[in-house]
């Protein structure tokens, strides 16, 4: 790359060490004020001379000053009287006058100097000697070398921030801390490898170290000495310069021919501008305007214009300009500088990670809300300030917290608290609402001491199993596949607690899964417990014997005494007699021998109990064995029988009467012809119910009788769920299907919203047959879920309860109050057609499922008797 050190140092820098701008309209800008001052230098390498610009006309004079070989930095001593030139090859530092541009004098250092610094006043300047591993100090009055400060390896360039100076080391891969008051190394900085040129930002707060060795940016923080971050830039990084507000950190990449724009706020790239080959400085103009770079191999300089970076302007300067060190800023000077301190706390941009805000992020904008799925539990949180020098701390729901910040469920407030340099503080919030989870999946269910059918799945909805007698009583234990998920217990619809008592024959068990949101799944488990079967039965009675014509009563001792089915048979098994025997037990003797009457258990035990019986003959009624005739004796009167009564004739039975009201069916026998041809058609055609999720369910059987009865079918899924909403809509279809309602007289309402309805017809009869009214605002809300109250009266509008015969214990629920249908729906429980949903509670505001509105409608149709045999016939 270069004679001396190619391929070893893949960069070397130079300083136009001004805190002026370059080229065309750029004002000097710094502590230096004279018009001296309004000139720069250039150092070409491959030349030996020095290039000087005119600030103010825009010229160069090209190779005007000649000084030692391969120089390779300038430097202005900040009391303006002196500019430090070193030659690399000669060992040694010309001292130029810039008042004639004349060398005044050479100062003999170490081996190849590099950079140059001053200290505060310039009375003291600092070289670079990269292969000797020292500072040589110099007395800038005496031009004379009046110390050396041993570094660890290949030194390179340097900044002052007060009274210290940062010096960065090739070899060693750190950044040396030089105290000025005793010319003592105080610390080393670990960076990235091979740091070569650095900057401090006018703040005097952090320092940018480009480190060719890895292409990156390590940045210093000048409180602690720390390295705070490390940003990648392009290739071969070798030098660095802050803009004037500290906002933005412009990097020579020398291998790449770019600058990559370091935003200080983030620490990240914003944007990577092509200039000329092998830039190895970098400067920025004092108003921030123009950034320039000193194109080694171009040998040439790229004026970039910083508002959309782009470059606007190549200046052409001698072979091989180069340089090491911070550019277009005197170095002394930055360091000391004190910038005003910011009141700016605005803040400029904001990103939630995952998360999109109701509206653009302004500085102006201080609230801002947003809403997630449930996935979303977690953020990061990024943003930047209009200011740099702000700072920003987060908080949620108040609370300090860091990144990432978890989500909970429901609201999450997400303070940004923008801090200026002056203290002041602005606060900008984003309030996201995280979804409740949809999952209510059981994971696992057992019930202690029941094995059932098959194994738990999420996806499997109904179970069954079978139990001995001796099993009364489980427990049930579940899991949710989501842990936020709950689940409440169910035996036959009513809310039950663990233990369960188990009845004989089938128990409906249920597990309601409610997730976060609302979502509900029923699981059931039908378990059928064995009846208590009879294990004996002993028959007795008053004697073994008796005489033909004689009756004896008999009794059966069933045992044990908690058989589920006592009941049993009497029955008489011939021998060489003959008797009967009644359902009472009364056996009459017909003809004399032995029989055996037995009592047959009912439960399917098989269990008989037997009794031997032995019949006489009836003995003769005259007494003695006289044969002796008494000829005076008068004959007993024939007995002249009683006419027969005059048969009574059987009383007519009383018309049945009609269940249903006749102005809206057209009385019971229409309902009747309607499910009589339903039936017809269903056993012509039979229906298999292969619906998914009603085995085991309590409404398992009163579905597939609408399922057969083509009243109903299921989802096109497979699906009935039974325990889902249904709609007014749907309620109204099944009644008039079910019910054959053909409209009627009452044309006066019109609703205003089912005209285009899918349900529109059995609306409008129902309606014609006064079933139906709606609302006060002329609607019927055919989509609404109808509640239970709501079925209640639409039934009771149908039935005639007063030829309906009622249990008066029933229908005393204590939750009514402030119910409009609570007389319909005492008169519907009292009828046998609904029941509450726990004890004393009928919950009539709640919402109706879908297996619910089927069992009330069949409840209804078999008050009528000839109904109930037509619909039982089915199953």
């Amino acid at each position: 790359m270069f004679r001396k050190e190619k391929m070893k140092l893949a960069a070397a820098v130079a300083i136009l060490c001004m805190v002026s701008t370059l080229l065309g309209n750029f004002n000097a800008a710094s502590a230096a004020t004279t018009d001296i001052l309004k000139k720069a230098y250039i150092t070409s390498f491959n030349t030996g001379k020095v290039d000087v610009v005119d600030l103010e006309s825009g010229t160069v004079e090209l190779g005007k000053i000649t000084v030692g070989s391969e120089p390779n930095s300038a430097a202005f001593n900040p009391n303006g009287t002196q500019v430090f030139v070193t030659n690399r090859t000669s060992g040694t530092v010309s001292v130029i006058n810039p008042a004639t541009d004349t060398v005044v004098g050479t100062i003999t250092v170490g081996s190849q100097p590099h950079g140059v610094a001053f200290n505060s006043d310039g009375s003291k300047a600092y070289v670079a000697n990269m292969s000797s591993n020292t500072l040589s100090v110099i007395n800038t009055a005496t031009l004379t070398v009046t110390g050396t400060i041993s570094v660890l390896s290949s030194p390179v360039a340097m900044v002052v921030v007060g009274q210290k100076l940062y010096l960065t080391q090739a070899g060693a891969n750190k950044v040396a801390v030089v105290d000025f008051t005793n010319d003592t190394i105080t610390s080393q900085i670990t960076v990235g490898a091979r740091p070569y040129g650095l900057s401090v930002n006018p703040a005097g707060t952090k320092i940018y170290v480009a480190s060719q060795g890895n292409n990156t940016v390590s940045v210093i923080n000048v409180v602690d000495n720390t390295v705070e971050a490390t940003v990648p830039v392009g290739s071969n990084p070798s030098a660095t310069e802050v803009s004037p507000d500290g906002s933005r950190v412009y990097v020579a990449n020398s291998g790449s021919g770019t600058v990559s724009v370091i935003n200080t706020a983030s620490n990240t790239v914003e944007s990577t501008v092509a200039v000329g080959s092998n830039p190895y400085v970098v400067g920025i103009s004092a108003d921030g305007s123009k950034a320039f770079t000193v194109n080694y191999s171009s040998s040439n300089m790229s004026v970039i214009r910083t508002s959309d970076n782009q470059v606007i302007q190549t200046i052409n300067l001698s072979n091989g300009p180069f340089m090491v060190g911070t550019f277009m800023v005197s170095t002394a000077v930055a360091a000391g500088q004190n910038p005003p301190v910011s009141s700016d706390a605005t803040l400029s941009s904001l990103n939630l990670s995952g998360i999109t805000l109701d509206q653009t992020v302004t500085g102006s904008v201080y609230a801002y809300t947003a809403t997630v799925p449930n996935d979303v539990s977690v953020t990061t949180a990024t943003y930047t300030t209009t200011n740099s020098h702000a700072t920003a701390a987060f908080q949620l729901n108040g609370a300090p917290v860091n990144n990432p910040i978890n989500l909970s469920v429901g609201s999450n407030v997400i303070s940004i608290v923008v801090t200026a340099q002056d203290g002041t503080a602005k606060s900008y919030t984003v309030t996201v609402t995280r979804a409740g989870s949809n999952h209510a999946d059981l994971s696992s269910l057992n019930l202690s001491g029941i094995t059932l059918d098959q194994t738990v799945s999420e996806s499997v909805y109904a179970y069954t199993a079978t139990v001995p007698n001796d099993i009364s009583v489980t427990t049930a234990t579940y899991t949710t596949t989501d842990s936020h998920a709950t689940a409440a217990l169910q035996l036959n619809g009513t809310p039950v607690n663990n233990p369960i008592n188990l009845s004989v024959g089938s128990n409906i068990i249920s597990f309601v899964v409610t997730a976060q949101d609302g979502t509900t799944k029923s699981y059931t488990v039908n378990v059928t417990r064995a009846p208590q079967l009879v294990t004996a039965i002993t028959v007795s009675g008053a004697s073994g014997t008796m005489s033909v014509g004689d009756s004896l009563q008999f009794r059966a001792n069933v045992t044990p005494d908690n058989a589920t089915d006592k009941t049993f048979s009497w029955s008489v098994i011939p021998g060489t007699g003959e008797a009967t025997i009644n359902a009472d037990g009364v056996l009459v003797a017909t003809q004399a021998g032995t029989i055996t009457i037995q009592a047959v258990a009912h439960d399917g035990s098989g269990v008989v109990g037997t009794k031997v019986i032995t019949i006489d003959k009836r003995s003769s009624s005259r007494g003695g064995s006289s044969t002796t005739t008494d000829t005076n004796l008068t004959p007993a009167p024939v007995p002249t029988p009683e006419p027969a009564p005059a048969p009574v004739p059987a009383p007519t039975p009383d018309p049945a009467k009609d269940v249903f009201k006749s102005d809206v069916v057209k009385g019971d026998v229409n309902v009747i012809k309607n499910i009589e041809t339903r039936i017809q058609e269903a056993k012509k055609t039979p229906v298999t119910v292969t619906l998914s999720d009603t085995k085991g369910h309590w409404a398992e059987k009163t579905i597939a009788t609408f399922v057969k009865l083509h009243v109903i079918e299921g989802y096109s899924d497979g699906k009935f769920k039974p325990d889902g909403k249904i709609t007014r809509a749907e309620f109204a279809v099944i009644l008039s299907g079910a019910f054959d309602i053909k409209g009627g007289n009452n044309a006066s309402v019109a609703l205003k919203d089912v005209g285009s309805h899918w349900a529109k017809d059995a609306i409008k009869k129902l309606v014609e047959a006064g079933v139906i009214s709606g609302y006060e605002d002329g609607t019927f809300k055919p989509d609404n879920t109808i509640t239970r109250e709501e079925m209640v009266v639409l039934l009771f509008r149908i039935l005639n309860l007063n030829n309906v015969s009622k249990d008066t214990t029933k229908g005393n629920f204590d939750d009514l109050e402030g119910s409009y249908a609570a007389n319909e729906i005492k008169a519907e429980a009292q009828a046998g057609i609904i029941s509450g949903r726990a004890v004393g509670k009928f919950d009539a505001k709640s919402n109706a499922t879908r297996a619910e509105a089927l069992q009330i409608i069949l409840n209804a149709l078999k008050l009528n008797p000839q109904l109930k045999t037509l619909l039982d016939s089915l199953n």
